[in-house]
């Protein structure tokens, strides 16, 4: 499992972890003005959780759950064929067309993901408000994610 911190500041501190010392350092702060530090060992998510920077607020868990399935390696169940195989009910002119919505990490993601997607100009989009409007005239809704 993969433990995600997340924190405003730009920090570097050492923790104990297992009774070995080990440097926690947040990276520069991204698009978000916000500094990242990922870890695979649970001794050091246990230890960054105990630090006091974590006790006052300043670094916040970012960690999202994995299935239990996948986590133990049990395959996924393949839908039957009468589930797969439904119809879909044709939209009528007169309702309007629903917007996709799509969940982008930031701004840059988005752009890239829908520049190339509609092969769109990178200079058309130069800021959200634009990449928001080009989105909508593709029926798509864009959604960034919160940390």
């Amino acid at each position: 499992m993969r433990y995600t911190f997340a924190s405003e500041r730009k920090l570097t501190f050492i923790i104990s972890a297992g009774g070995v010392n080990r440097l926690v350092d947040f990276g520069f702060a991204n698009e978000n003005n916000v500094s990242t530090f990922a870890t695979n060992d649970p001794k050091v998510a246990q230890a960054i959780r105990k630090n006091a920077l974590s006790r006052r607020g300043i670094i916040k868990e970012t960690t999202k759950e994995e299935p239990v399935a996948e986590a133990q390696g049990v395959k996924k169940q393949e839908p039957k064929a009468d589930e797969t195989t439904q119809k879909a009910e044709p939209v009528t002119a007169k309702e309007p067309a629903s917007l996709q919505v799509r969940e982008f990490d930031n701004y840059t993601v988005a752009r890239e993901a829908l520049c190339k997607e509609f092969s769109v100009n990178k200079n058309l989009v130069r800021n959200p408000t634009a990449l928001a409007k080009v989105a909508s005239e593709h029926g798509i809704t864009i959604k960034y994610k919160e940390i």
